[in-house]
C-alpha cells in the first residue's frame, strides 16, 4: 500500500512523526531531541536532515524548552518544505533535460513546454528557499528564547 503525503507530509513526519504537525512522536526527530535522548536518528532522518540544506539540529537544540522547539520546528517546516521541493524539482529538471540532450529521441512540443514549466517551478521554489527570512527570524528567536531563559553564557 503506497500512500504519499507529499513534501510537506514527508517533511512534518521527518520532524514530528506525523503527516500533521499537531503531535510529536518520540521516535521523531523532535521527539528524541524534546526527550533528551542520544540523538541516534535513523538512516532517513539523516538523510532528510543533509537534505534540507539548513542546520536543522543546530537550530532545535538552542532551547531546553521543549514547547518552544515545537513551535520552532512548526515555522522551520515551512522553509523545509520549500527547500526540499526545489531540491526535487531541480533533480527532475536536470533529468528530463538529460533526455532531450542526452541522446536522440524526439521531444514533443508538449514534452518541451512541460520541462520549461518545471524548471520555472523550480526556480520559483529555490528563489523562496534562498530568500526565507524566517530560518533567520527563527534563530534570532531560539537565541531570544535561550536568553531569556539563561541557557546562552
Amino acid at each position: 500500500d503506497f500512500n504519499y503525503p507529499g513534501f510537506e507530509g514527508w517533511v512534518n513526519t521527518m520532524l514530528f512523526g506525523s503527516p500533521t504537525s499537531g503531535t510529536v512522536d518520540a521516535s521523531s526527530i523532535v521527539g528524541k531531541i524534546n526527550g533528551q535522548q542520544k540523538l541516534n536518528f535513523s538512516e532517513q532522518q539523516i538523510k532528510f536532515i543533509k537534505a534540507s540544506g539548513l542546520p536543522v539540529i543546530p537550530l532545535l537544540t538552542k532551547t531546553s524548552n521543549p514547547e518552544a522547539r515545537i513551535q520552532m520546528a512548526r515555522k522551520l517546516g515551512s522553509s523545509l518544505t520549500t527547500c526540499i521541493s526545489a531540491g526535487f524539482g531541480e533533480a527532475l529538471f536536470k533529468a528530463a533535460r538529460s533526455i532531450k540532450y542526452g541522446n536522440s529521441h524526439e521531444m514533443s512540443d508538449d514534452v518541451i513546454r512541460n520541462t520549461e514549466n518545471l524548471r520555472v517551478d523550480y526556480m520559483d521554489k529555490q528563489k523562496a528557499c534562498n530568500d526565507d527570512y524566517p530560518v533567520l527570524k527563527l534563530a534570532q528567536q531560539l537565541t531570544a528564547s535561550a536568553t531569556l531563559n539563561g541557557n546562552v553564557k
